[in-house]
């Protein structure tokens, strides 16, 4: 476990009272969540967006995405967001970990480019990642993307898991 607490970037996935990130929360690992449904890398904007504290956290977990897969995001606008968002962090010096988003069913195509430029910013930067790909299966979700209570509870111990190997 990470003495310190990890904030916690993300859209609808992270948000959901039941999701990984507030399920590592109970278990004692403390997570700063910053979070929104509908978030996307197009409209999350740094400094505005991002609550850094002095010394309060230097871990930064990063999973924005799923909006721009199912809205289309041209992958132009979410490689530039995103290589706003990794400099901004990193130019502060937090320890950032992008998790990326997996393969969801009714948008492969869209999936795919989004994935590979979030990778691609990634090794640009020298960021580590966690792959959902590893570990997602469709079945534990609602709609194909959204995870019910099984599906978070297994995200959260391999994103934790991960997580904890990368810090």
């Amino acid at each position: 476990m990470n003495a310190s607490p990890i904030a916690v970037i993300g859209d609808s996935m992270t948000a959901n009272p039941s999701s990984w990130a507030n399920l590592i929360d109970d278990s004692g690992q403390k997570m700063y969540i910053m979070a929104q449904p509908g978030r996307s890398i197009r409209d999350y904007q740094m400094p505005r967006d991002f609550y850094a504290y002095e010394g309060y956290y230097t871990d930064v977990v990063y999973f924005i995405g799923s909006s721009d897969i199912y809205d289309r995001t041209h992958f132009v606008r979410i490689e530039r967001n995103i290589n706003e968002h990794l400099s901004f962090l990193l130019e502060r010096g937090f320890n950032v970990i992008v998790i990326l988003p997996t393969i969801y069913e009714g948008r492969p195509v869209e999936s795919r480019i989004v994935r590979s430029v979030m990778r691609r910013v990634c090794q640009k930067h020298g960021v580590p990642f966690i792959d959902l790909i590893e570990v997602w299966d469709s079945s534990w979700t609602f709609d194909g993307a959204h995870p019910n209570e099984y599906g978070h509870r297994v995200l959260a111990d391999f994103i934790y898991q991960r997580m904890m190997e990368l810090l």
